[in-house]
């Protein structure tokens, strides 16, 4: 089982959201979209791209990272907005 920081989710549903909405993401869209910095989003970005959920060159999630963010509720969080939490969630 995978720990992922809220940060790193916040990405990865932004991502989804994006994509859902047909919209080419970047670093500052991400960083609008999760309610981040600029900073954070590419050293988040970095790191999701080093675990295989994204391809932080073409900010986009890969395979994986769809499943993931799937499974962690992008799908539901797409439909009620993206409410920030802080801290660690863990999937499956």
């Amino acid at each position: 089982m995978q720990t992922f920081k809220r940060t790193q989710l916040d990405i990865l549903h932004a991502l989804f959201r994006l994509a859902q909405a047909d919209t080419p993401a970047d670093a500052v869209l991400l960083a609008q979209a999760a309610d981040l910095s600029v900073g954070d989003v590419l050293r988040t970005l970095d790191r999701l791209d080093a675990l295989g959920l994204v391809d932080a060159d073409r900010a986009r999630l890969t395979f994986h990272g769809l499943a993931i963010a799937m499974a962690t509720g992008a799908a539901r969080s797409t439909a009620r907005g993206s409410g920030r939490r802080a801290g660690w969630v863990r999937a499956a």
